[in-house]
């Protein structure tokens, strides 16, 4: 049911993301596509809705692998619509309104949804392990660890991710990242049952992607050729689909995926909204995904071995010593 009343109407359509990295901007995106789908729907007038990204600093991406993305992102925000408030500090979030500061000036705008994406913070297990040297670890409370990615006063214990960080070469906390160390913390446990010297973790960054909103996207391979719109969307999707774990996953997302691209409803009103050819747009895309899907799924397809072995070296482990004194 839609209310009458414009001014009630106007804070219940007012959607408030604070923050603008990678990920705040995939979700701006996101809503500035789907929320007029939405609220069409049921009659409503889709220029009242309105989506606001507030931001501490001057500048989107700032300080992120992404930051070479930023002028796609701009335009991106700018075609939904999106309202950007740029130097902007939250200095408190109600019910229905974000108060923010600009200066000595505090300001407040009224909004029905809203969603703090500013920042994360290590798991609080982090803090609990017995770790006690504080060289060992960073301001965020992420541990210290080897070129091994092995932590210096437990060397049986490994750690990767955005729960890690090598102040020698530090490294952005990404699912790619994680991914590649991941591969080589299981290649140093098997170097460890096989009595093998251990090798440094090394990373190789392949690029960013980035979704900015429904079948649009940029895919910055390793940073030197940027692809954007739908080709940049079907870049990034073929990548997760290569990450999937199974032949059987990794067919049921990619028919999913498909379908969705064949049956979807919203791609004639988004594409009239940003000057496209629904069929084409449409068609190129399905010729597109069954093309980059087709050798991921054969790749997925063949056999692979896992060792699953433990290392007992009579070593006192960080486990024992978190367990309770008897």
């Amino acid at each position: 049911m839609i209310t009458p009343d414009p001014q009630e109407r106007c804070p219940l359509l007012t959607v408030a993301i604070i923050g603008a990295g990678p990920a705040r901007i995939e979700l701006v995106c996101t809503l500035g596509d789907l929320l007029p789908l939405w609220y069409e729907d049921p009659g409503g007038d889709v220029d009242e809705i309105r989506v606001v990204l507030i931001n501490r600093s001057g500048e989107l991406l700032k300080g992120d692998i992404n930051s070479k993305l930023r002028p796609n992102a701009y335009r991106a925000l700018k075609q939904r619509g999106v309202q950007l408030l740029f130097d902007a500090a939250v200095a408190a979030i109600h019910p229905d309104a974000v108060e923010f500061k600009r200066g000595e000036r505090t300001y407040s705008i009224k909004a029905g949804t809203i969603a703090w994406t500013a920042g994360t913070s290590p798991h609080p297990l982090l803090m609990e392990l017995p770790i006690s040297k504080p060289e060992y670890r960073d301001r965020q409370g992420r541990l210290f660890v080897t070129p091994t990615l092995q932590l210096p006063d437990f060397p049986e214990v490994f750690a990767a991710g955005d729960c890690a960080t090598n102040s020698d070469a530090p490294q952005p906390p990404t699912a790619q990242v994680a991914y590649q160390q991941g591969k080589a913390i299981a290649h140093n446990l098997q170097a460890i049952v096989e009595g093998k010297p251990l090798a440094p973790a090394t990373v190789h960054l392949r690029g960013t992607l980035i979704k900015l909103g429904l079948n649009e996207g940029v895919a910055n391979l390793f940073d030197k050729f940027p692809i954007k719109g739908q080709p940049g969307h079907l870049v990034r999707t073929a990548t997760y689909l290569e990450l999937l774990p199974t032949i059987w996953r990794n067919v049921k997302v990619t028919a999913d995926w498909l379908t969705d691209e064949i049956f979807q409803q919203h791609q004639p009103f988004r594409s009239q909204r940003l000057g496209r050819t629904p069929w084409l747009s449409g068609m190129a895309t399905i010729a597109a995904g069954v093309l980059i899907a087709t050798p991921l799924i054969w790749r997925a397809a063949q056999p692979t071995q896992f060792q699953q072995q433990m290392n007992s070296t009579g070593m006192p482990t960080l486990l024992d010593r978190m367990a309770p004194k008897k």
